[in-house]
């Protein structure tokens, strides 16, 4: 048997048997154990040896294994060559003083499972917990230590395609030397569920470094700390690759979560922190062509110097769905920054706060391209920074920019360094909002530049602004968009189809003013805008608020649309646009935007000091109130015609006792029912009535119409006194909505009403004459909404009551059997009261009057109906014809206030309608259903209705 072939075993029996002292001795036991090896060709005098095994295979040691060495002697706990295998169940301690320890060595082609706990240490000298050679591997479910006072130490160095597994604890510390938790050679492999850490107290400390084409796959813990160096929780060579789902944090002067080289990549969906109390903390670092795919969290903080969530550099890239945060105390903090050519794609969260100085959410910087759908923000103390764009570099967002600070607020910050003339371009279809305590800009555009806002954009808060005169704004926005517009700008262009609106504190001024085809421009009242020419294409419109102003101190070219928008504040005379040279095309027109409430006249004169003037006066076209008051007199009619109607059936029936009469005549009203009577054995009654309705009033585009829909319910119960006289009571509800027609100012005005109705009713048979009586008190509640300006709306909520009477007499004549016709003449007379109220939500907002009239009406009409029998089921289809005429005026008049100016408007309605309906009832023992149609018909206006009821005797 050669001595590579020695079998362990019989080592071991043989070990038993030596009982002396001498070979109780670890060194001595070890240098007997070599020499019946033969592995003294193998090893140096310098090299001190616990176990070493050469081709062999151990299937569980369950010893304790130690090899110290002193002065710069290496010490190897075990060693293992040539295609050995090693399952340690005990523990290993391999200790030099100025030499080398290491915990197991592994050299060709080796194999290491560890359960237990291996350690090397070192007092000057490198340490190894493991030392993995080439082409070998280990597992790790235990611990594993390097630890060394004044030299480098390794929890584990994974040697040129060697792979290590670990689910243990795996450490490396050194006092005033580098450590590493585990360091991969080139196109080494590592996986960990554990936890690895390297600490260093004056060198770097590295969790994890990986050398050239390696890579690593952590869903445990990786940790790096430095106490006064730098602390890398991994390093990433040349083209090396490392995905991680576990938690990854690097803690030092310097920190860096992880620290990427050339062509190396990181995928995160777990937690990668770094944090810092002295210097930067960075928590990815990418250098060139590295890339991240980022869809977990990374997160840096530094208490006394810089923090950045990402550092993106030299044609890098980084893509981010998740979170990235960078959090700095006493300096600024960086959540992203993008140099040198590199790449952000972010569709997640980047963050940056400092609480004592500033913070920027992403610098882009060096034609690099930051593309966002997600969100940014920066909060700083001194100032913030949602984004800043530099030498020649690109944003693109389509997602949530914001900047806070209790001083200056910058949303998108556009500037270069002194002398750097390269042209920045930010396209945005987002959100801005800067929120700052002195000063909040939504874009600041100090350098060469160009601003595009697009369809999409939302400015939240803060100005639009333009320094030194060196920036394009270019608006292409098809969506409306508002914001204050101040500063210097090279040029400002609007090109969208949505309404680009400046607030009233705009104050801006360009070198050139282009308003394109399609294009339609609102000056809000106070807003200034300078330019040195000005172009208006045909098909845009520049729409003015009196009190705002454009000047041009040279040439302005108008083709497009001037149209003016009264404001209450701004009445009378005001000029809007002024001109060195005023030029108008043959497409040019200046006219009044339509508002109801006034009448304005613009003047335009051309040539030398041209200029476009307006005059303006409170006078008002309609009244939206009266129109819907129209609406609750004929609801509050139709409630009581159905009580009316009732008590005509039962007065009808208890005159005749033939059953074929046993079904009603319907009244006379655009909401009236069809009721029965009771048989004379039940003298009382009750009935349920739904109802739906609709109806409208011309419009036109110099007064206003309106379509309406209203559905209800009525129930009312009655009795029967004698056979003369019937006595019951009502109540209902009903809920309407009303859409305002004319001209396209109406026509999203609106207005929501609720009706609640109760009364009384009273009838009297006298032969073939019944008198009906009903009297009916009808609250409403009204929410209504109108276009007081081009761009906002004024809303109310208000109430009105109605106190109404109606009193009919009707004649019953039956020509033939089974037949019945019935004339009838009545009187109707209401009590309008709308007490006073006031609009609000925008200065147009209108006061109204309290509305207090009278109206009464006499109406007079004839319905014919005809009774089948089928066994004990009765079938009466009706119609009838009618007239109604105001007795007193249906017009309404009333005075509208708009801050001190007053004005009467009176709403013209007809004072004759006629009237119209269809039915058919059907009648069996107590119970008795109706289905009916009913409307009214005038000059401007008509109603219809379809309802159904239900009646039940007892």
């Amino acid at each position: 048997m050669s001595a590579l072939q020695f079998n362990f075993s019989i080592l071991q029996q043989m070990m038993r048997l030596l009982e002396t002292a001498v070979f109780q001795s670890p060194l001595i036991l070890m240098l007997i154990f070599t020499c019946l090896a033969g592995h003294f060709s193998l090893a140096t005098a310098a090299d001190i040896y616990g176990y070493r095994f050469e081709n062999t295979t151990v299937q569980g040691l369950d010893e304790t294994v130690s090899a110290t060495a002193t002065g710069s002697d290496n010490a190897f706990g075990i060693f293992l060559n040539e295609a050995s295998l090693l399952q340690l169940n005990g523990s290993t301690t391999a200790s030099s003083q100025d030499g080398t320890g290491y915990g197991v060595y592994l050299h060709n082609n080796c194999v290491l499972f560890n359960l237990g706990s291996i350690a090397g240490e070192s007092t000057a000298g490198e340490v190894n917990g493991v030392y993995l050679g080439a082409s070998s591997a280990f597992t790790n479910t235990g611990s594993i230590s390097g630890t060394s006072s004044a030299g480098d130490a390794f929890g584990a160095q994974v040697w040129i395609s060697s792979g290590a597994t670990n689910s243990g604890t795996i450490t490396g510390t050194s006092t005033s030397g580098f450590a590493y938790g585990v360091s991969l050679a080139s196109a080494a492999t590592l996986t960990n569920t554990g936890s690895i850490s390297g600490t260093s107290f004056v060198e770097s400390g590295y969790g994890a470094m990986l050398d050239t084409q390696s890579s690593a796959t952590n869903s445990g813990t990786i940790t790096g700390t430095s106490t006064i160096g730098s602390a890398y929780g991994i390093s990433l060579g040349d083209q090396s690759t490392f995905i991680n789902s576990g938690t990854l944090a690097a803690s030092g002067d310097k920190a860096y979560g992880a620290d990427l080289s050339s062509l190396s990549t990181l995928t995160n969906t777990g937690v990668i922190t770094a944090t810092s109390d002295s210097l930067t903390a960075y928590g990815v670092n990418l250098n060139t062509l590295a890339t991240v795919i980022n869809s977990g969290t990374v997160a840096a903080s530094s208490t006394s110097y810089f923090s950045r969530g990402a550092h993106v550099d030299f044609s890098s890239t980084l893509t981010n769905t998740g979170m990235i945060t960078s959090t700095s105390i006493t300096r600024p903090a960086f959540g992203v920054v993008l140099d040198n050519d590199s790449k952000v794609i972010n569709s997640g969260t980047v963050a940056a706060v400092s609480t004592k100085d500033g913070a920027a959410g992403a610098i882009t910087s060096g034609l690099s391209t930051l593309t966002s759908t997600g969100t940014i923000t920066a909060t700083g103390d001194y100032v913030a920074y949602g984004v800043q764009l530099e030498k020649g570099s690109t944003f693109t967002n389509s997602g949530l920019v914001t900047a806070t600070s209790p001083r200056a607020a910058t949303g998108v910050y556009i500037t270069n360094p002194s002398g750097v003339t390269s042209s920045n371009t930010f396209i945005n279809t987002g959100s801005i909002n800067a929120q700052g305590g002195t000063k909040s800009q939504a874009i600041l555009a100090r350098t060469h530049s160009s601003v595009y806002l697009d369809t999409g954009t939302r400015i939240l808060n803060g100005s639009v602004s333009g320094q030194n005169g060196l920036a394009d704004l270019i608006i292409r926005s098809d969506s409306d968009l508002g914001f204050t517009l101040d500063g210097n700008w090279k040029s400002v262009t609007h090109s969208g189809s949505g309404i680009w609106s400046l607030n009233g504190d705009s104050s801006a001024s360009a070198s050139t003013l282009t308003l394109n085809a399609g294009s339609k421009t609102t000056m809000f009242s106070g807003s200034r805008l300078t330019s040195a020419t000005m172009d208006m294409n045909s098909g845009a419109s520049l729409n003015f608020v009196p009190n705002s102003l454009v000047t041009v101190t040279g040439t302005a070219t108008l083709n497009g649309a001037i149209t003016v928008d009264p404001f209450a504040d701004r009445l009378g005379s005001a000029t809007l646009l002024t001109a060195g040279t005023l030029n108008t095309g043959a497409d040019y027109s200046a006219f009044f935007t339509g508002n109801p409430n006034f009448a304005v006249n613009v003047t335009t004169t051309t040539g030398a000091g041209g200029s476009v003037s307006v005059s303006t006066a409170f006078a008002p076209q309609d009244d939206a109130p009266s129109l819907a008051s129209t609406t609750i007199l004929s609801s509050s009619q139709a409630f009581a015609g159905v009580a009316q109607s009732r008590n005509l059936g039962l007065l009808a029936d208890m005159g005749d006792s033939d059953e074929d009469r046993e079904i009603m005549v319907a009244s006379i009203g655009s909401l009236d029912g069809l009721l029965n009577p009771r048989k004379e054995e039940t003298p009382w009654g009750i009935y349920l009535q739904p109802v739906y309705s609709f109806g409208s009033r011309n419009g036109d585009a110099s007064s206003k119409g309106y379509n309406y829909g209203m559905y209800g319910l009525e129930a009312g119960i009655d009795r029967r006194i004698g056979d003369d006289w019937v006595v019951g009571a009502m109540a209902g509800y009903g809920s309407s909505h009303m859409d305002f027609t004319g001209s396209d100012w109406v026509a999203n005005d609106n207005e929501d009403q609720r009706l609640y109705t109760a009364g009384a009713y009273v009838g009297y048979r006298a032969g073939d004459w019944t008198f009906a009586d009903t009297l009916s008190v009808t609250y409403a509640d009204h929410k209504s909404k109108r276009k007081a300006s081009a761009t906002d709306t004024a809303t109310a909520k208000y109430e009105s009551w109605l106190i109404a009477n109606e009193f009919l007499a009707v004649y019953h004549w039956s020509p033939a059997e089974n037949w019945l016709v019935t004339p009838r003449a009545g009187v109707n007379v209401t009590h309008l009261h709308r007490p006073g109220f006031s609009e609000s939500g925008s200065i147009n907002a209108l006061t109204y009057q309290t509305l207090d009239q009278f109206f009464s009406e006499g109406l007079v009409a004839v319905n014919v109906q005809r009774t089948f029998m089928k066994d004990d089921l009765a079938v009466t289809p009706y119609a009838g014809l009618g007239a109604v005429h105001s007795l007193t005026g249906n017009d309404i008049t009333v005075k509208q206030y708009l801050t001190t100016t007053s004005a009467e408007v009176t709403t013209k309605n007809d004072d004759s309608r006629f009237t119209g309906e269809l039915g058919m009832t059907f009648s069996a023992g107590s119970t008795k259903v109706t289905l009916g149609y009913a409307g009214e018909y005038s000059a401007s206006s008509d109603s219809h209705s379809v309802f159904g009821q239900m009646r039940w005797e007892f």
